[in-house]
């Protein structure tokens, strides 16, 4: 009888305590369709997008999808958090020289919660490249984004 008692114990103060690692943040749930216009290429993980109206959606949680007529790919994100919210819903891109990489994609005006895509390769490059030129300073480069009905 001691025994079941421990074990209850146990198990309630585990799910106590694992209870909130569980749950999704609010800006890594899925459901979020938007669309944008990028008026230049950039790069998300190892693939090339050409400048045109792209949809991004969330089909799952900690995924993105980026599509248009021509192209389409997906990508792992992690939800983050800022201290400040958002004006707008946007997507924000990392600027090295004459290259675009997609960083963060805020579905929810007036939130601090957004999505980030992680360094790829080619933009770790970029970014060594552009530090050790000194030609110019990275930037960032944000778009609003419209909703879908």
């Amino acid at each position: 009888m001691k025994a079941f008692w421990i074990f209850r114990i146990i198990f309630v103060v585990s799910t106590v305590a694992f209870a909130p690692v569980s749950f999704p943040a609010h800006g890594q749930t899925s459901g979020h369709t938007m669309s944008v216009n990028v008026p230049f290429g950039f790069e998300m993980g190892n693939k090339h997008f050409e400048p045109g109206a792209y949809t991004i959606s969330t089909p799952l949680a900690g995924v993105i999808e980026v599509n248009n007529n021509s192209t389409a790919g997906m990508a792992l994100t992690h939800g983050e958090q800022s201290y400040r919210p958002t004006k707008t819903a946007k997507v924000v891109f990392d600027r090295y020289g004459e290259y675009y990489f997609l960083r963060q994609i805020w579905f929810n005006p007036e939130e601090t919660s957004y999505v980030e895509c992680p360094e790829s390769k080619s933009e770790k490059q970029a970014k060594r490249s552009e530090l050790a030129s000194n030609s110019k300073k990275p930037s960032n480069v944000e778009l609003a984004m419209l909703r879908i009905p």
